[in-house]
């Protein structure tokens, strides 16, 4: 945060400070305090303090563990040639989740919540995270922590603008739902030259809607004052105040419940099909299946911490984790496919995701090294008892067999052990 600090010889470098939250397994401060200065010297006799940690943390800058996952994801969307698609596309989501954070009053100042705060009860100290997914290989490309008060809208623009400027977007597809629909994030999804798809309120664009004599329609979205009065960015305003309509595809799609759902999106008629339109929305639900993974598997409201730059380095290393952890998980699943590939066996089988984080989390200590050697040894490791360590996969329980609604697993059931 300055440049003066990490200047001075002391127990732990700005490189282990660095590494200090990538490596936490949800123990308390102190504990992971000395667990941690114990295995960097080699010495069970070291001891240090939470508090001196937590002053060297307060140096740090959380912008690190954002370059660190922008290098890891460009790296794999520039090199990796497994990337899967959908008629040569990569079909990404966008969505915002509300996670806690400590309810302390540095906290709630920092976050801007007011003591009167209409979204919150009891006092309840709680930010925004917004991502956007793979939604294939359950990379997080791009994230945010910000306060409730920023608008989703607001944070999808700022996702796109990160991932333009770092890798080529123009074949990303990223889907949204209905709390996006926005002129401003097309326009600006169209001047980045990528694709989106945004399933559209029943009030949204209704007049357009009304005219349309099939399922499947290139529409005429007039530019109105009232819509351009969104547009925030000065150049792109006055561009688009020029223009009187955009050409924009609106889809209705019959749910097999009979609901109706409308889409919008700027992909050709001729690459996509209203059915491919349908499959690709229906993906869209792999990001809550991530935000569940990044709140009951990496843990990541468990900060450390209640200064902001604390909650940030704790949010951002998390993700950088949570991408690690997805490419082990692939690698370990291919590898398993490619052992079982001539095998019968009853059941389907996965590599079990809790048992493979708590792998990492032992393991990544030995990986932030400069060895090539070494960081391929524990890979390897890691890989292979992955693939020793697997669950079937799920098949739907008949009525016969479910769960009765009044059994009770205990406060301790066997199958939700974490594996930190």
């Amino acid at each position: 945060m300055e440049e003066n600090k990490f200047i001075r010889k002391r127990k732990l470098t700005q490189k282990d400070i660095t590494l200090y939250p990538i490596v936490q397994m949800g123990r308390t401060n102190s504990i992971e305090a000395i667990s941690f200065i114990q295995e960097k010297t080699g010495n069970s006799e070291m001891t240090i303090s939470k508090q001196a940690i937590g002053k060297q943390r307060g140096y740090l800058s959380p912008q690190v563990y954002k370059d660190m996952n922008k290098d890891y994801i460009n790296e794999i969307y520039t090199n990796y040639e497994k990337l899967e698609k959908i008629n040569g596309y990569i079909p990404l989501a966008c969505d915002g989740s509300i996670i806690d954070i400590p309810n302390t009053n540095i906290t709630r100042n920092e976050f801007n919540i007011p003591e009167n705060n209409p979204f919150e009860r009891k006092k309840q100290s709680r930010a925004r995270a917004s991502c956007i997914v793979d939604v294939n290989l359950d990379y997080v490309l791009t994230s945010e922590i910000t306060d409730r008060k920023t608008s989703e809208i607001t944070l999808a623009i700022k996702h796109l603008n990160e991932l333009k400027n770092n890798i080529n977007i123009e074949k990303f597809i990223t889907i949204y739902h209905r709390g996006y629909n926005s002129i401003e994030l097309m326009i600006h999804t169209i001047e980045s030259q990528s694709k989106f798809l945004i399933r559209l309120k029943d009030d949204t664009f209704k007049k357009e809607r009304k005219y349309m004599k099939t399922n499947d329609e290139i529409m005429k979205i007039s530019l109105t004052g009232t819509r351009l009065k969104l547009i925030k960015n000065p150049k792109t305003k006055e561009k688009y105040e020029k223009m009187t309509y955009l050409n924009l595809r609106i889809s209705n799609i019959t749910l097999p419940t009979g609901e109706q759902e409308t889409l919008i999106s700027n992909l050709p008629i001729e690459e996509f099909t209203l059915k491919d339109l349908e499959k690709l929305y229906a993906m869209r639900w792999k990001i809550e299946t991530n935000y569940d993974r990044l709140k009951n598997k990496i843990k990541i409201e468990n900060f450390t911490g209640h200064r902001k730059v604390i909650i940030e380095q704790d949010f951002y290393s998390h993700i950088f984790v949570f991408n690690f952890l997805m490419t082990q998980k692939l690698i370990a699943q291919e590898e398993l496919e490619e052992k079982r590939k001539n095998k019968k066996t009853k059941y389907e089988y996965k590599v079990n995701l809790n048992h493979l984080i708590g792998l990492i989390k032992l393991e990544l200590p030995k990986l932030i090294t400069d060895s090539k050697k070494q960081k391929r040894k524990t890979i390897n490791k890691i890989i292979k008892l992955a693939t020793m360590n697997l669950i079937p996969v799920k098949q739907e329980k008949t009525k016969e067999y479910a769960r009765k609604e009044n059994s009770n697993p205990g406060k301790y059931p066997f199958n939700k052990r974490t594996a930190y």
